[in-house]
C-alpha cells in the first residue's frame, strides 16, 4: 500500500555522475570520522552514509529502461525508497557502492523539481536523463 514504481521499460545505459552534498556545517563536513580499529581511507564515502546527507545521481533513461525502485509517497513531498528491485537503480548501486540507494532513503528532487510528489513521479516516468537528489534516511 502506498508503493509505486517510478518507471518501466528496457534500456542498457545507466552511467551516472555523482555529486556530494552535505547538510552538515562546513566545519563538521570537512573533518574525517575516525572509527576505533579502522583506517580512514575514503572520508567522502563515510560522509555519504550519514543520515540527512544528500547526493546527486544522474541516470540515463533515454531509451526507457526500468528504474527498478519501489517508493512510498505518502508524505506528499518526497519518494521514500522501499526497495531497489533491479534496473537502473541496481546498476547505479553496483557501480557506486559508496552511494548505493537503500530502503529508507528519500528521493527529494528530480530534475530540479521538489516538494510535489506528483511532479516527481511524473518526471521519473519520462524517458530522458534524470538527475535525482537522494537524502539518506535514518
Amino acid at each position: 500500500m502506498g508503493n509505486a514504481c517510478c518507471a518501466d521499460g528496457n534500456h542498457d545505459n545507466a552511467e551516472a555522475v555523482i555529486e556530494q552534498r552535505s547538510k552538515l556545517s562546513d566545519e563538521t563536513a570537512n573533518q574525517p570520522v575516525q572509527i576505533p580499529g579502522k583506517k580512514l581511507e575514503n572520508t567522502n564515502a563515510a560522509k555519504s552514509e550519514l543520515p540527512g546527507t544528500e547526493f546527486t545521481m544522474v541516470i540515463d533513461k533515454t531509451t526507457g529502461r526500468k528504474l527498478g525502485v519501489d517508493v512510498d509517497h505518502q508524505d506528499g513531498c518526497t519518494l521514500q525508497v522501499d526497495a531497489v528491485t533491479g534496473g537502473l537503480f541496481q546498476q547505479w548501486n553496483d557501480n557506486h557502492p559508496e552511494q548505493a540507494v537503500k530502503p529508507g532513503d528519500r528521493i527529494v528532487e528530480v530534475n530540479g523539481l521538489r516538494n510535489d510528489v506528483q511532479l516527481l513521479v511524473e518526471e521519473c516516468r519520462q524517458n530522458k536523463l534524470l538527475e535525482l537528489v537522494v537524502k539518506r534516511g535514518p
